[in-house]
Order: structure tokens, then sequence, then C-alpha cells
């Protein structure tokens, strides 16, 4: 759907929908392209109030400032979910030129933008700019290919930027604040001064909390030559970034973190293993005298990786009901196969209630996170028969919730139980033709 033209009240405007959608959260941008093409005549989108733009790409746009976007006035506007592809100025802002405005630019993507002079991708001045989750590569200009700040400060927050003909250019005591990034692979420069810049790599090094100095290792893109700057396994700027305002999400929608930290620049790897149990419940029969439970590995393959495990009580007894036991399973690089933890059952003469333990997943080795589910309860069914007692207490008309009941019988072991929400408790093993007594401990009892 190709479009441009002014913005000239305060609204709000959503591409990507195919016509079926009934509500905005259906739609998916990516798949639904709307395109704003200037036919490298005209820019796409000049802002004139305070805007929300959405799920656009804008590309095609030439000016002689902001080819993609033209905002010069104290506005507050807010880019989301956009592309901003091949547009061109004389002068600056190939992309987009912001002046004066209040912007916030979210997971969006700038590429092969041009500006003869300053800012292929952005030209942001005395302006209050925040970016995150967003990638410019390939983008060019005299000065700040990818950005081009003047007497700003914009706040930039897990972006990449690689192969511009300069990073982020820094002019007129502009000091950006640069977190959770990458910038690597600019020519000429990749920040040429100025900023506080943490947990980021940065070509050439940067002095800063946190900052490393070394290849991201982006992915070779498919088909070959095609740019893709996800990155690999093994990737130094994999859980190296800081938690500390990182958004809880990538580029691509997918969760942030996923592994031991939060990665630096625009995409969280997805290349790491999530090791978790099957299925989260199970059932034996005490004359089974086993349990096997499967652990699966799911996600990268990559790498050799490993899990602790332990069982732990719930109202079952290690040693008289089952047999504790800890370990670790571990896989090789490249191995998927499903490992099994194997539990003795004990087969008691005994008559009782059906009683549960857990095993539960711990700590982790390699490039590997706990999947869900991470605990499996264990619920033995008791097989040597009885009756039932049941019951239900009352106190003043009310249900009395949560109470413990026993059960004794001589010569048959405890049997214990607690109220439900109706006040009402059951006991499916009581010993047949015996007498019985009920205790009931709870604060309120009749």
């Amino acid at each position: 759907m190709p479009l441009h033209g002014t913005t000239d009240k305060g609204i709000y405007i959503y591409g990507g929908f195919d016509g079926s959608e009934t509500q905005l959260e259906q739609r998916d941008w990516k798949a639904n392209v709307t395109t704003v093409d200037g036919n490298d005549t005209v820019r796409g989108f000049n802002i004139q109030a305070s805007v929300g733009i959405d799920g656009f790409t804008i590309t095609n746009g030439n000016a002689g400032n902001g080819g993609g976007i033209y905002v010069n006035d104290v506005f507050t506007v807010f880019i989301a979910n956009c592309v901003f592809d091949s547009n061109s100025v004389t002068d600056g802002g190939g992309g987009i030129y912001n002046s004066k405005a209040h912007l916030t630019i979210e997971n969006s993507s700038f590429f092969d933008n041009i500006a003869t002079k300053s800012g292929g991708g952005i030209f942001n001045n005395r302006s209050s700019l925040s970016i995150t989750n967003s990638l410019f590569y390939d983008n060019s200009a005299s000065k700040g290919g990818g950005i081009y700040n003047y007497s700003s400060s914009p706040t930039i927050m897990n972006c990449t930027f690689a192969r511009n003909s300069g990073g982020i250019y820094n002019a007129y005591y502009s000091s950006p604040n640069i977190t959770n990034s990458i910038v690597w692979g600019n020519s000429s420069y990749q920040i040429n001064a100025g900023g506080t810049v943490t947990y980021s790599d940065i070509e050439g090094g940067h002095d800063g909390e946190g900052n490393i100095e070394a290849d991201p290792l982006f992915e070779k893109g498919q088909p070959p030559g095609k740019p893709d700057f996800h990155l690999k396994a093994g990737s130094p700027a994999i859980d190296t970034g800081t938690a500390e305002s990182a958004p809880d999400s990538d580029l691509d929608g997918n969760p942030r973190p996923n592994g031991q930290g939060y990665d630096m620049g625009a995409y969280e790897t997805q290349s790491v293993s999530q090791l978790q149990f099957s299925q989260a419940n199970y059932s034996v029969g005490e004359d089974d005298q086993t349990i096997t439970l499967t652990v699966t590995r799911k996600g990268s393959s990559d790498g050799a990786v490993s899990v602790k495990y332990a069982t732990s009580d719930d109202d079952a007894t290690a040693g008289s009901d089952y047999q504790a036991k800890t370990g670790t399973l571990s896989w090789d690089d490249g191995e998927v196969v499903e490992k099994t933890i194997t539990i003795k059952i004990t087969d008691d003469s005994e008559i009782e209630n059906n009683e549960s333990f857990i095993t539960s997943l711990g700590e982790t080795t390699g490039e590997a996170v706990l999947g869900s589910p991470d605990t499996a309860v264990v619920t033995i069914i008791d097989d040597d028969g009885g009756d039932f007692i049941d019951g239900c207490l009352y106190l003043d008309g009310s249900p009395v919730k949560k109470a413990t009941v026993l059960l004794k019988q001589k010569g048959e072991k405890k049997q214990k139980t607690k109220t439900d929400a109706a006040g009402c408790y059951k006991f499916d093993k009581a010993a047949s033709g015996k007498t019985f007594k009920i205790i009931i401990n709870g604060p309120k009892v009749p």
C-alpha cells in the first residue's frame, strides 16, 4: 500500500494488517507489509504534531532533510516496528530528521539510507531521543552514517550499528548514553567522541563499566551475502549485557533474557539449550517399584551442557515411600537424546493414601537454561486396598477449610489429610473391618 503524507493532528497510525483482524494484537506487521513509498521524489512523513507511527516500511523518500520522516518542533513522537530503507537527502537525516522533538524509537531497522552531509540513519538536533532494540546497517553520510547528534544526548539501549560509513557522530557537547549495544565494523569510526558507554561491544574499545572489545560473531546470512546480525553461539556479546533498564524482548520479539544474562545488541540469541522434564506430573503404583522420569534438551544443541537434579518430600517420605536420589544429566555437543532419571519406589503392605514427592532440576552448565516444567511431581498409588472414610467440618454453618484431619486405626499406619474449600475430607485407604478414630487439628474446629 504505497502512501505518503503530512501528519497534522495528534494521532496514532498502524500498519501491518491483512484485513481479517478484529483486534490490533492480531496483526502481523512483518508479514503484511504496509509501505510508505516516496518514489524517490518526496519524503515519507512530514510530522507537524505529536504522533505515533507503528508497523510501516518507509522507503525511497527523498528531500533536503528527513527523507523518511521529518519533524522540526517540540512534539512527542513514538515510532515502533518500522523499517527505514533506501531514503536519501541532500543535507541531514536520510531516515529521520529530528529537531527539538521528544522522539522514541523501538524495534525498528535502518538500512541503505543516505545523507550527503550528516546522519545517514538519523540526524538528531537539540532533541530528546530514546532508541531501543533497533538495527542500523549500511547507512552512509559524510558524518554519522548511523546517527549524527548535535547538542543532543540520546539514550541508546540494545542496538546494533554495523557496516555504516561511520557509527555514531557526536558534535557540540552531545553525550549519548549507550548500553547493551554493539558498534562494530563501521568504516571511519565507531563512536567519534563523548558519551557514556556501558556493557557494550565497541570495536577499538571504549572506557566504561562492562564494556568489551571482541568480534561479536554475527551470523552468516542466508543466502550468502545477505546481512544477518544475530549472534552466533559462542559470541562474547551473549549474556554479557546488564539487566538494568533492559527491554523484555528483542527486535524479533523473542523474550529477554534467554540464557544466564542479557545479550548485547538488537537480537537475543536463541542458541541456548533448554533442559526440562517431558511432563510435569507422573504416577506410579507401589508394586511397579520404580518410576522413570524423562528430561529433554530443546533449542540449540551446540556445546556440551548438563543439569543437576534432586528429589524432595511432599507428603511421601524418602526412605519409607521412595528412595531419595540426586545426580547430574549430561549432553555432549550436538547430542539431543532424552535422558532419564529412575527412582525406586517402596512396595509395602500398609494401607495408606496416595502420596507424592517432587523431583527438581537445578544448576546448569554450558549454554543451557531451565525450561518448563523444571519440576516433576510423582504420585505413588497405594495398591493395598481398603475402604474410604469421609466427612465434612462446619463451624456456625461455614465450612472449616484447611483443617488437618488424622485417621488412626489399631495396627495401621496413621493417615493425614486436610479439608478442602468445602470443609470436606476423604481417606481412600482405610483398613476394612477395623474401628477408627478421627482427630481434627485446626484453628477453627467445632
